[in-house]
């Protein structure tokens, strides 16, 4: 059934907001999954084949959904052989119903593959060239994809092309810096030690491998093992094993308590051990090392807090007695603590980015997208209204509604690029406030007069414009959808200090001492806009007397 209505703009938004999270992924593999199930679920497909293309037509990496267990079994379609899936040769978007047509455009499908009746199909260019393909099958309840479907899915082309290229950068830097340190892997301990201090690490066990190697490496160390704290029950955890071949560790397990063992009494008591004779003769009884031990020493890995590892070293030493610097290798355990304390440190400052970017791009897509697609939503259902007495106007209407949904979508990828909305980038401040009050005014018909005192726009910084924009545009925005006005007033000024927007309307008002909902995300959102310049929001309203908003940032 064709989406109608305000609902139908509620639900494509939410669409939207949901396929933006896909951005957040960092595979190839992730980003098409995430994007089938989207899009086969917002318009009602049955299945959905994505994936990049080869230069000989085939996908290389694909991604399938919908398909039962027995229709993948039977056409043998899987994204581990995705080599039985061919491309369509075409460069352009198609939707198809016409058998003939999906029959001969669908020849390269596998011999059982389910019977299709409807199509969608839309290539995937990068800076022009065709580099995957998404097709959508079978329309649930019978007929074809609608105009709608094809244009949320040309939507959600641009995204996931965007995406694309965020993804593929990311590996590209990811595969860049594995290769630098594998270069310098035979460098001395303690450089490359240092080296790791200050590499990037995507995991602790990416870490623990490294610094487990260099270690053995350099020392010539037979066999090494790595105990870490878990954070959720405190015991500590074998994950890193070398020279033997037992699925435990040499002394015994793979989990212990502090004090328990070996490994559990050197951290109970955070100093070094050496396995004595009779302990070693233990471990050189499993046969599972390809030297006999004469050697073993377990080191706490110490913060100023708390015990956070363990690593266990072992080799066969030809001095007598067998032993090695304690006092150095003491050192290197130290060292190892800082790195993981570093790394610890690293992930929880960058987990804190990633919350803090994800509040930024919601904020920005609450008072710009969303606020955009609303005006769309007001003169569409504008145009619902007028369309039999006035065809002509409601045609322009209509004509200026794909216009707005245009430049939102020029919107949404500047968001997602991290720069400022695309109308910005073509008008300074004032031009673009003015445009926010025309729209206004065109959308509700209530006249909304705007008027600057700014003497020279250019001084304004990047900060204080987009945050002065934003503003504007989701309080003319919740003017139109909680006011019931008849005129708003619009005013940018400044003094000496500061400058100043406030904007004006005569509509209902409310009692401002009541506080506001947790649900009120616009006031929150522009007080938050404010106080990052180190300004201020005030908000001051009285059941119908109207309400006045005013922004202070200083200069």
């Amino acid at each position: 059934m064709e989406r109608s209505g305000t609902a139908a703009f509620r639900e494509e938004d939410e669409f939207i907001v949901d396929l933006l999270t896909v951005l957040n992924e960092l595979s190839i593999d992730s980003l098409l999954n995430g994007v089938s199930v989207k899009c086969c679920n917002m318009i009602n497909a049955t299945y959905c084949i994505a994936g990049l293309t080869n230069d000989v037509g085939g996908f290389e990496r694909v991604a399938v959904y919908g398909f039962t267990a027995n229709e993948l079994a039977r056409i043998k379609l899987t994204p581990n052989h995705p080599v039985v899936i061919r491309d369509l040769a075409s460069d352009t978007p198609l939707n198809l119903t016409s058998k003939k047509e999906i029959a001969a455009l669908t020849a390269f499908f596998p011999e059982k593959f389910p019977r299709i009746y409807s199509l969608l199909y839309l290539p995937l260019t990068v800076d022009g060239t065709k580099r995957g393909a998404m097709i959508l099958m079978n329309k649930i309840g019978g007929g074809g994809f609608s105009d709608s479907d094809m244009r949320l899915m040309r939507l959600a082309e641009r995204i996931v092309v965007t995406g694309m290229r965020s993804v593929t950068s990311y590996e590209k830097v990811a595969a860049r810096e594995e290769e630098m340190t594998h270069r310098y892997d035979n460098l001395a301990l303690l450089n490359e030690l240092s080296k790791i201090s200050t590499s990037r690490r995507d995991d602790l066990e990416s870490l623990v491998d490294t610094t487990m190697d260099t270690i053995m490496t350099t020392l010539d160390i037979d066999v090494g093992e790595y105990f870490y704290q878990d954070a959720k029950n405190g015991n500590y955890r074998l994950l890193y094993k070398r020279g033997h071949k037992l699925s435990r560790s040499i002394l015994g397990f793979t989990e212990v308590t502090p004090g328990q063992g070996l490994v559990g009494e050197a951290i109970a008591k955070k100093t070094p051990y050496v396995l004595k004779a009779d302990e070693l003769d233990v471990v050189n009884g499993s046969k599972a090392t390809q030297v006999r031990l004469n050697y073993v020493i377990i080191l706490p890995l110490l913060t100023p807090d708390t015990v956070i590892g363990a690593i266990c070293l072992g080799t066969r030493l030809l001095t007598d007695p067998p032993t090695m610097d304690e006092r150095f290798l003491t050192s290197v355990g130290s060292y190892f603590s800082l790195l993981i304390q570093e790394f610890l440190l690293l992930r929880e400052r960058n987990q804190t980015a990633i919350l803090e970017e994800r509040n930024r791009i919601g904020m920005d897509l609450h008072d710009g997208v969303i606020q955009s697609i609303f005006g769309v939503g007001l003169s569409l259902e504008h145009v619902r209204i007028t369309v039999k007495d006035d065809p002509e106007a409601a045609s322009e209407r209509i004509q200026d509604a794909i216009q707005a949904l245009n430049a939102t979508i020029r919107d949404i990828r500047s968001y997602i690029m991290n720069l400022k909305p695309a109308r910005l980038t073509n008008e300074n401040l004032i031009q673009s406030m003015r445009r926010l009050a025309n729209d206004f005014y065109s959308n509700t018909f209530v006249p909304a007069e705007f008027r600057s005192e700014i003497e020279d726009i250019d001084r304004l910084s990047p900060e204080h414009v987009n945050v002065f924009y934003m503003i504007c545009k989701e309080t003319l925005a919740n003017i139109a959808k909680h006011a019931h006005a008849q005129s708003v007033a619009v005013r940018f000024y400044e003094n000496e200090h500061d400058y100043v927007l406030t904007i004006k309307d005569d509509g209902v008002g409310f009692d401002d001492r009541a506080g506001r909902k947790p649900t009120s995300n616009g006031i929150t959102n522009m007080t938050q806009r404010a106080k990052s310049l180190n300004g201020m929001l005030l908000v001051q309203s009285q059941p119908n007397q109207g309400t006045t908003l005013s922004a202070r940032i200083p200069k």
